[in-house]
């Protein structure tokens, strides 16, 4: 097997890092100009909603087996 040079190790490792930065700098400023969810203010007005969680046993079932269900319902 042919020996690798240091040389070509050494622009190998700089164009490996080099593209580690500029994908993690991409990244970062796509987070960065990514809209968030609603703002406290809006959350805060929305305070209606209704839980309920059901569980039932369904007849002729063994022990240990159920049936459960959550609805969440909000205003928006």
């Amino acid at each position: 097997m042919a020996e690798i040079s240091k040389t070509t190790v050494a622009i190998l490792l700089v164009l490996t890092i080099l593209v580690s930065v500029m994908g993690t700098w991409t990244i970062l400023q796509s987070v960065a100009g990514a809209k968030t969810g609603p703002s406290a203010e809006n959350a805060q007005a929305n305070t209606n909603s209704k839980i309920s969680l059901t569980v039932e046993k369904r007849p002729g079932e063994p022990d240990g087996q159920s049936k459960i269900s959550l609805n969440v319902e909000g205003n928006r």
